[in-house]
């Protein structure tokens, strides 16, 4: 394709943007490694993609990244309901397997007998053993530590802590014996950084990361988070609404 006929699709598909998100590509926020590479969850409606995550994450990577494979292995890590806002029900549909992890038992055992994929219920940080969790109402705000430590820090009525297992993830990989992955989804509310301590990224070759990074306003994406994953080695090609969108520089060789 010509560079002139790239540079047309790109300059329709940027105005397709929300007008904060280009506010925010144009001061230089999320323009590293993106290029003509980022798309926003409004432009995969435009191409009426089926998607189940939240914001289109699913049917971005699965037909924008991997060309629609249908042999992957998936992580997902917090992996609440396995239909509703889920980001890995899409590729399972389309032949992938993979592996998710929740630590709400109830949301845990809602996998079976619906999902082929089963779902651990465990919690994923830096280090193998106990950790306190606090179980919220609103599911999709839970998190580990204390209630009001994560998740922003909200603090629900009635809210439940305790303690659940964890798992150092390169290490449980390892005793399954999987060394490649080709996406890892990561929605753990503040407690990113733990799980990505937890991965020796020489042992376990992940290709595609998406992870849920941002401040209070859902634009404002958490830089540490970046500058982490890009020093491992990746590089930024995508935000869409909450979730940051790395590929492994092995995957543009």
């Amino acid at each position: 394709m010509k560079k002139s006929v790239k540079r047309k699709i790109h300059d329709r598909l940027f105005k397709l943007l929300p007008h904060e998100l280009r506010k925010q590509l144009l001061r230089g926020n999320i323009s590293q490694g993106a290029g003509a590479f980022l798309f926003d969850s409004g432009t995969l409606k435009h191409f009426k993609m089926e998607t189940y995550s939240q914001s289109a994450q699913d049917a971005f990577i699965l037909n924008m990244i991997f060309g629609k494979k249908t042999d992957g292995f998936f992580l997902e890590i917090g992996a609440n309901d396995p239909i509703a806002i889920n980001n890995t029900y899409l590729f399972e549909k389309h032949g992938w397997s993979g592996m998710a992890f929740e630590p709400i038992a109830s949301l845990a055992k809602k996998w079976e007998g619906v999902r082929t994929t089963k779902c651990y219920n465990v919690a994923v940080g830096d280090q193998n053993g106990k950790v306190q969790f606090t179980e919220n109402k609103s599911n999709y705000l839970s998190h580990v530590g204390e209630a009001g430590d994560g998740a922003k820090g909200v603090k629900e009525e009635g809210s439940l802590t305790y303690e659940v297992d964890q798992v150092r993830l390169t290490d449980f990989l390892n005793e399954k014996g999987i060394k490649k992955v080709d996406v890892a989804f990561i929605d753990v509310e503040t407690y990113e950084i733990n799980v990505l301590d937890g991965i020796d990224f020489e042992q376990t070759d992940i290709t595609c990361i998406c992870i849920e990074s941002s401040e209070e306003i859902v634009i404002t994406p958490r830089m540490d988070i970046r500058e982490y994953i890009i020093g491992k080695g990746y590089r930024l090609v995508a935000r869409l609404t909450y979730d940051d969108i790395f590929l492994k520089e092995s995957y543009f060789e």
